[in-house]
Parts: structure tokens; sequence; C-alpha cells
């Protein structure tokens, strides 16, 4: 099992967003499929980075 951090970018709002999580595709799918989201374009993933637990 791994922990995750990555860093997303909205090109929308020209701003980054740092994350963490034990499930990075769930938590990426979540983050575009967000109620913002749907009214925004989908963040891109910038970097990752995933260390063993």
């Amino acid at each position: 099992m791994y922990y995750f951090v990555y860093i997303l970018y909205s090109e929308e709002f020209q701003k980054y967003y740092v994350g963490q999580t034990q499930e990075l595709q769930e938590r990426l799918a979540r983050h575009n499929h967000s109620f913002l989201s749907t009214l925004l374009a989908p963040d891109d993933l910038m970097f990752t980075v995933g260390v063993p637990l």
C-alpha cells in the first residue's frame, strides 16, 4: 500500500492544489467529478509521488 502526495493545476483559476491520499485514482476521479468541476474544466495532474507505508 502507498501513500500519495499530488499536485493539480487549474487553468481556469491558474492555481495549484496539493493533496494527499491513499487511493490516488479514486481521489482524482472525485476531484474531476465534483460539483465545481462540472462548472469548470477538470484539473490537470502535474506531479505525484508514492511512498510505501
